[in-house]
């Protein structure tokens, strides 16, 4: 069976082609600039009025590359769908500056984070025919469409405790196109392009966050008690104290706030084992929020794995666990965290027996 996983994060765009003809180290890998930077890229370059139209993708540089291109004299116009990606309100993101509405008249820039085309004509040359990839994943990150002013940090993470209060495992957060929440207004996009592009493929979805729990996971299926995990992303980081997939204590925090003071790293992962960090703590430092559902304690820690392209920023900390940090490397590669999580969840979801030794 083959699987084709993407990983889009806001710096690169991880992609695996899993063969379970394969060993995992064989496989195809791929670890590329992420599509909202080289659509940022590609605003910068220009000194026009645009428009741009096309899916819903990741926002980070891209928004902030239209936020410049406003301050250059220029406009920009997003149409109703595209717009997303900055905000899911449509008031939001005119209140930024942006028009939402049909082309008048300007450059087209089309939004498409997937290209799943290109990836078969990529293939291709290498023997590889698409007709016999049985299966497709996607890790985004999707903050979900709030309602009623609620913020979208406060409704991404409140989400997230609903689940677990529905599903304490780490498998509660594995989607298919039966199970994707509406809220998730990226992800139901990608859902349309995937049924558009290969309606023959089965499809399962995932957040980043969760996807990188997920294949930090695979590297000590013989640890049976309390493992913490810290995924350092370049947008986010989330850490977790998990139990044979059971989750019982998450925290998510914004990298580029947790960088300038590195030592909050330490304060959390310890707080989520000894419960003594707080949501509102969180929310208060610009983070989303934490949640608790069982106290292990610092000494019970068995294992802590970290992984992430944002992982240099623990280097010299000391964590007061018994056991030494771990970086997660899946088939020899971090970069590969979270579409291995993916294949992971796509033999779950479909109740597959396929290797995936790491």
């Amino acid at each position: 069976m083959k699987i084709l996983a993407f990983d889009i994060g806001t710096g690169t765009k991880d992609v695996l082609l899993y063969d379970s003809e394969r060993k995992l180290e064989n496989c195809i890998k791929m670890v590329l600039t992420s599509p909202t930077v080289v659509h940022a890229g590609q605003i910068e370059s220009l000194s026009e009025n645009l428009f741009l139209d096309g899916h819903i993708v990741g926002g980070g540089p891209l928004v902030h590359a239209c936020l410049r291109h406003l301050k250059k004299g220029h406009k920009v116009v997003f149409s109703l769908r595209a717009a997303s990606a900055v905000k899911n309100e449509r008031s939001r993101v005119e209140e930024m500056g942006f028009t939402v509405g049909d082309n008048p008249g300007y450059r087209t820039i089309h939004l498409d984070e997937l290209q799943l085309d290109r990836f078969y004509e990529f293939l291709r040359p290498l023997g590889e025919d698409p007709a016999t990839i049985d299966g497709l994943c996607l890790a985004v990150q999707d903050h979900g469409k709030a309602e009623g002013g609620t913020t979208d940090r406060s409704f991404r993470f409140d989400t997230f405790v609903e689940h677990l209060k529905r599903d304490p495992s780490l498998d509660v957060f594995i989607y298919t196109p039966e199970t994707l929440p509406d809220c998730f207004m990226r992800m139901h996009c990608a859902l349309e392009y995937f049924k558009e592009h290969s309606p023959d493929k089965k499809i399962v979805m995932m957040d980043t966050c969760m996807a990188a729990l997920k294949g930090s996971l695979l590297v000590c299926p013989e640890v049976k008690g309390p493992v913490a995990i810290l995924n350092c992303g370049n947008s986010h980081s989330m850490g977790a104290v998990i139990r044979e997939n059971r989750i019982l204590a998450l925290f998510e925090h914004h990298t580029k706030i947790l960088k300038k003071n590195p030592q909050r790293y330490v304060h959390y992962v310890t707080g989520l084992a000894a419960g003594t960090i707080s949501s509102e703590e969180i929310f208060r430092e610009d983070g989303e929020g934490a949640f608790i559902f069982e106290k292990v304690g610092v000494d019970a820690i068995e294992a802590f794995f970290y992984t992430g392209p944002r992982r240099g920023l623990l280097d010299g900390l000391s964590f007061p666990f018994r056991c030494k940090p771990q970086i997660a490397t899946p088939g020899g590669d971090m970069m590969m965290t979270g579409t291995v999580g993916l294949v992971d969840a796509f033999r779950k979801a479909h109740r597959l027996d396929l290797p995936l030794t790491v």
